[in-house]
């Protein structure tokens, strides 16, 4: 049989438990791509999820093959029906009724959801919210018999968080290829994302370039394509 082991005891171990070790299932209609997802409502067709793919994982798939082409797996997203302002999940049911929910593949490109895009909650001693006494966690489940757990939401509301929590570090994902991040092309009049670009000289005169840095501070995601 199997049983769960908390992150401490992980950590005690030293077992390697990054995205890219986190098996995912795999949207399997065309729709999607085919592209791994965590769950059925990550799928434009929920019937054709497939929740057992030894190739996907939390940050990627590896198919064979596949690495001419990497995909990294993409996630829902939450956006307030007020301030408008988006954040990404690990599942649409993590949204609210005040927000809007949008699965992976109806967000355009430049503001896709990616593991290191996905902030979670934390587990914090009773006693105190600081850095030294808490962990990142996806649940309350992770969190020690005396510890308490924030949402993610409530933690991303704090206005001096004692952590700043993600499913995955940017290149978790050592069994792929490395992933290159470029700009994008803006149209000049209306600021709207047109295409992903290397350099400026691939806009054309009635758009101008965005670097991955400038996309980033505007919370659009940068494009991204297999070295």
């Amino acid at each position: 049989g199997t049983s769960y082991m908390g992150p401490r005891e992980i950590l005690t171990l030293k077992i390697s438990c990054k995205a890219d070790d986190v098996s995912v299932g795999r949207c399997t209609s065309s729709l999607d791509d085919n592209r791994c997802a965590v769950d059925s409502d990550s799928c434009s067709i929920q019937n054709k999820f497939n929740r057992k793919s030894d190739a996907c994982t939390l940050f990627g798939d590896h198919a064979e093959g596949s690495s001419a082409s990497f995909y990294q797996t993409m996630f829902p997203s939450c956006r307030d029906k007020i301030s408008n302002q988006k954040r990404c999940v690990l599942s649409q049911n993590d949204c609210t009724q005040s927000e809007q929910r949008s699965q992976p593949m109806e967000l355009p490109w430049a503001d896709k959801c990616f593991c290191h895009h996905v902030s979670t909650g934390i587990c914090y001693d009773k006693s105190t919210l600081a850095a030294e006494d808490s962990f990142c966690a996806m649940t309350s489940i992770e969190c020690d018999t005396d510890q308490e757990f924030m949402t993610a939401l409530e933690l991303m509301k704090m206005p001096n968080p004692p952590r700043k929590c993600r499913l995955c570090k940017e290149g978790d994902g050592g069994k792929g290829p490395r992933i290159v991040e470029t700009g994008g092309c803006y149209e000049t009049t209306s600021n709207n994302f047109q295409s992903c670009a290397f350099e400026s000289t691939d806009c054309s005169a009635s758009q101008y370039f965005r670097s991955t840095i400038q996309m980033n501070e505007i919370g659009n995601v940068s494009c991204q394509s297999p070295s």
